[in-house]
């Protein structure tokens, strides 16, 4: 956004002073719904990963020359079971929660300009079913989407989007897009994929991770260890790896790096590992999730433990126990921005301390920034 930003106030005030030089009088949504109508996306790249595209001042001029009026709308997705709507998209990160999950709801509401008082929808893919007209009756309008589960076999990342026209002004293109995200993970039994990335560009592999698992290692491996790329592990909430988030891999070092979450960072859901490859050099890589043959099921008190083997083969194990730390939770609630100090006192046979702070997510949209310093006392 450092980067886009400039660029985009440069060809929004590129427009405004040829407006003024027509002595017109366009509004800001005008000038930015001509920059996203006629933005220049790549192909095969989506709006999630790519946005409108690239900006193209030109075309965006003649739109407005055009005289294409555009409407401002309020978009947020419904959530089954949620009674807020603080989404802009639908992003079901988790896969579907049964085979009856096949409906997505939003709610649109127009809050100026000129609203459409037809709209033709239309979507960009064959999974989502959308109605094909909606004429507004005043008001917040919700928007009934159907999902197929049955082409949504293939595991990864799909995303597609419903758009809304004008019946009265097709060319002027979408007024408003509806987005939606579905997250299909693998198993967590072992699989592995071969892939290559262009210049810059990112590969994301979910796969679930249930109840009471044993543990999972993350390996990412080059074809050519000259080259580099960087592999990440986000949890099931978003958050980078509780453990060691990222490693880089290549540039003569070594042609592969794994992550390792053991069974104790483990939590139940569906993790995302991401592999970056460098700004100016394509990669062949390789991405192998495996899991452990022999588990941990449970530790009585006592010092009772129970071990299974998940695997076909015979195998022969040894049990040990190492006091790895100590945790302590604390809930503290801060006003505005006035310090809030926490005294804690480790213990004596700590080699170091790893404070982890965490936000509800229902404050996400409130809180702009905070700061959090550690001082030795």
């Amino acid at each position: 956004t450092s980067q886009a930003a400039p660029q985009v106030a440069g060809a929004a005030a590129l427009l405004l002073s040829s407006d003024r030089a027509r002595n017109g009088a366009v509004r800001a949504i005008e000038v930015a719904r001509a920059l996203k109508n006629t933005a220049v996306r790549p192909s095969g790249i989506s709006e999630l990963d790519f946005g409108a595209g690239v900006p193209d001042v030109v075309s965006a001029f003649n739109w407005l020359v055009a005289g294409h009026q555009a409407g401002i709308y309020r978009v947020r997705s419904v959530t089954e079971g949620e009674e807020s709507q603080n989404h802009a998209a639908a992003y079901r990160r988790n896969g579907f929660a049964s085979a009856a999950d096949t409906v997505q709801r939003f709610v649109v509401q127009s809050i100026g300009g000129q609203p459409a008082a037809r709209l033709l929808m239309q979507s960009n893919v064959d999974w989502i079913t959308a109605p094909t007209v909606v004429e507004p009756r005043g008001g917040p309008m919700t928007i009934e989407l159907k999902y197929d589960q049955a082409k949504l076999r293939s595991p990864g990342l799909h995303v597609g989007t419903v758009t809304a026209r004008s019946a009265t002004d097709t060319a002027a293109g979408p007024l408003f897009e509806l987005l939606n995200t579905v997250v299909v993970p693998q198993g967590l039994s072992p699989h592995g994929y071969k892939n290559k990335l262009e210049p810059g560009s990112t590969h994301r592999h979910f796969f679930h991770v249930p109840d009471g698992a044993g543990g999972v290692e993350v390996t990412l491996g080059l074809a050519d260890p000259s080259s580099s790329a960087t592999l990440f592990l986000f949890e099931p909430d978003g958050r980078p790896f509780r453990g060691r988030e990222k490693r880089i891999v290549g540039q003569h070092r070594s042609s592969e790096v794994s992550i390792i979450a053991s069974a104790d960072e483990l939590v139940e859901g569906v993790y995302e590992a991401v592999v970056s490859a460098p700004p100016t050099d394509e990669v062949a890589f390789w991405l192998e999730v495996s899991v452990p043959e022999v588990v941990v099921e449970s530790v009585a008190d006592g010092g009772l433990v129970t071990v299974s083997n998940l695997g076909r083969n015979r195998v022969r194990a040894i049990v040990s126990a190492d006091l790895l730390g100590a945790a302590s939770h604390l809930s503290v609630e801060g006003v505005g921005a006035k310090p809030l100090s926490v005294h804690l006192v480790p213990p004596d046979w700590a080699d170091r301390v790893q404070l982890r702070v965490e936000l509800p997510t229902s404050t996400w949209n409130d809180i702009t920034g905070f700061g959090v310093t550690v001082t030795d006392s």
